[in-house]
């Protein structure tokens, strides 16, 4: 599909959310590497909810089957091999797999397996994160744990088990909002004014006006 715009295409800003968030680092990954022209355009990616270390539902999937598979009878192998036939894209976000070689290794897809990768971020680019919990206390310990019901706030901003692993967001880029569900991310009018600000923090990026 071959998309054309009735004027010069300067700049491209990038909004994801969730898995969409992935997606397009991996996409600027690729795109890089294969230099293509696209690339260069983008100047600010929004991350809205998007699990960069995995998922804890994902993590609790794939601890099912393995518990599952240990019990030696026929049903629960059953409904084992039967909830193991997750989608790829699913099975991403138990780690937050952005390229190829991550599912390459061996044992890519143990429930223990931490993949050493590290995709760098698009530095031509400025990176923003929005991510919430349900709680309405950011400092609650299901708050930290649960996340949004979706994804923890250690995920959404990038930080993983020790300071090595973290990836190289800009705490200022950063913003948790409480008393929001992942799904409600997409929906609620506080994150989307916190995206008008950042998208005018410079001179790059134009934001659409509020629906009426």
């Amino acid at each position: 599909m071959i998309l054309r715009s009735p004027k010069k295409v300067t700049e491209i800003v990038l909004l994801g959310h969730s898995m969409g968030g992935l997606i397009f680092r991996s996409a600027c990954y690729y795109g890089k590497k294969e230099k293509k022209k696209w690339v260069g355009l983008v100047k600010k990616i929004f991350y809205v909810g998007s699990p960069h270390w995995g998922t804890h539902f994902e993590k609790f999937g794939k601890l099912t089957t393995t518990i599952l598979r240990l019990i030696p009878t026929l049903p629960t192998k059953a409904i084992s091999a039967l909830i193991e036939h997750r989608s790829a894209g699913i099975k991403d976000l138990r780690h937050g797999y952005l390229i190829d070689e991550d599912w390459q290794g061996q044992g890519a897809d143990d429930l223990f397996y931490i993949h050493k990768n590290k995709v760098p971020l698009l530095e031509t680019a400025e990176h923003y994160l929005i991510c919430s919990t349900l709680s309405k206390s950011l400092n609650s310990r299901a708050g930290r744990l649960f996340g949004d019901g979706m994804v923890h706030p250690g995920s959404g901003t990038g930080n993983g088990l020790f300071p090595s692993s973290r990836i190289g967001f800009r705490e200022d880029h950063c913003k948790i909002f409480p008393g929001v569900s992942h799904y409600n991310l997409l929906k609620t009018m506080k994150v989307y004014r916190q995206i008008r600000v950042w998208c005018h923090s410079s001179r790059h990026g134009e934001c659409p006006a509020p629906a009426p």
